[in-house]
């Protein structure tokens, strides 16, 4: 069972698998290299609803496979030459929606398959390709399928449920954390890396996602790892953090991502989720605040001595 913490005002998360990415320089460009094959010196890089083909030696590209209006979640090599990819909609008729392609070793497609689900980029081990799906109805349940890689027949289908720690130093945004599922910490009267320790048997998280910006959190973040564990820093701050290199990072080969979440090709999405039902954002707005200098600057000042409200939103002026 994944477990994942967060330290925040506000608690939307989705723990996702995720490869590595390394920049791979071509005629001057930089592109982020999601998912790889070694076979024919062929790399795949993925572009919103382009994969292309990278020849290694030659640095010779090409337009592999164009998927109209879809986001690509990611790119594996089959042993059949093909290759498998995810692919998540972004239109009005697609949102909330995913599915999985299969090609032939001339990258046409052969087989297009419904995961009903938000999916990730998919894996190939051995005979079987695995693909990772956070449900629609319930987003805090996370769906493992297993797909036969010769006649692409689901082999397994596990549900997972994940465990959401959120943490505070409020009451109330602790208790709207809780509506939302996750299980309450509150950080002003316990040390939140020991009470995360305690709940997961000394195990630790997954992910932990820290949207606050402060040097202790965002270092709590860090030790409230499990191995392999992802601590996202999502705060903004101009201040450094100190880290215990060994035992907090190399010992458990955990990683700190730096997460914008200011990526303005995200706010379709978001905008037809709100308007379709399935992102609630009621209980998330607690203020609203004219477009002046005044009513602004009180809310800021709220958020830096850490008052009540968790997210208020700036109307223009009537």
């Amino acid at each position: 069972m994944r477990k994942a913490l967060v330290v925040s005002t506000i608690l939307v998360i989705i723990i996702s698998l995720n490869i590595g990415c390394k920049k791979y320089d071509l005629d001057g460009y930089n592109y982020d290299v999601q998912r790889s094959s070694t076979s024919k010196n062929i790399i795949f890089f993925e572009d919103n609803s382009i994969i292309y083909g990278i020849d290694t030696l030659t640095k010779s590209y090409e337009v592999i496979i164009s998927v109209e209006n879809m986001d690509i979640g990611g790119v594996a090599k089959l042993p059949s030459g093909g290759i498998v990819f995810t692919s998540r909609g972004n239109t009005n008729n697609a949102i909330g929606y995913g599915w999985m392609y299969i090609t032939d070793n001339q990258f046409n497609i052969i087989k297009k398959i419904d995961l009903n689900g938000f999916p990730e980029g998919p894996a190939v081990d051995g005979n079987h390709i695995l693909v990772s799906v956070n449900c629609i109805s319930n987003n805090s349940e996370k769906v493992l399928q297993i797909f036969n890689s010769r006649n692409y027949a689901l082999v397994k289908h596990v549900t997972t449920q994940t465990i959401v720690y959120a943490v505070d130093i409020k009451e109330d945004k602790l208790a709207l954390a809780e509506t939302f599922g996750a299980v309450p910490i509150n950080a002003a009267g316990h040390d939140p890396v020991a009470e995360i320790a305690d709940l997961t048997n000394g195990r630790g998280v997954d992910v932990a996602l820290e949207l606050i910006g402060l040097p202790a959190t965002m270092r709590q973040s860090v030790q409230s790892l499990a191995i392999l564990g992802r601590a996202g820093i999502v705060g903004l701050s101009a201040q450094s953090f100190p880290i215990t290199p060994y035992t907090e990072l190399l010992g458990k080969e955990a990683e700190i991502i730096g997460v914008s979440d200011h990526l303005a090709q995200e706010m379709p999405l978001l905008i037809d989720l709100v308007r379709n039902g399935k992102l609630n954002l009621d209980g998330v707005i607690t203020e609203k605040v004219s477009l002046e200098a005044v009513p602004i600057n009180h809310v800021l000042d709220r958020l830096d001595q850490f008052g009540k409200g968790v997210r208020a939103v700036i109307q223009p002026c009537e």
